[in-house]
């Protein structure tokens, strides 16, 4: 009965302190092509949203203008969650001497966040 009403005690304090539920909004898939050195559209999550990337297609990106980089193929990397005012983009960041053109992909879910 005591380890009951902690538990309940737990889960009611906790539960109290929510930011909100989320509610599917949309699903968002940006592509671009960059050459050598070229920076892609920066995108930035609104106000009120949370997204959820479920697949890139490139393996070196910037998060809030800190790069990371992924194995692309380890599906242990994802999903990425941004909040509100996080932004994300990629660069091409092949040297110019063995310059390849990379066609990058995001796969996002926006979400609302409801009260």
């Amino acid at each position: 009965m005591k380890k009951s009403i902690v538990i309940l005690l737990f889960f009611i304090a906790f539960g109290a302190k929510a930011q909100g539920n989320l509610q599917f909004n949309q699903v968002i898939t940006k592509s671009q092509i960059l050459s050598c050195g070229q920076t892609s559209t920066t995108l930035t999550v609104p106000v009120g949203k949370v997204w959820k990337i479920e697949y890139y297609s490139y393996d070196s990106f910037y998060i809030n203008n800190i790069n990371l980089s992924f194995n692309s193929s380890a599906d242990d990397n994802r999903p990425i969650w941004l909040k509100a005012g996080d932004s994300i983009y990629y660069k091409n960041t092949f040297p110019s001497t063995n310059c390849i053109a990379v066609n990058f992909l995001l796969s996002i879910i926006e979400f609302n966040i409801t009260q």
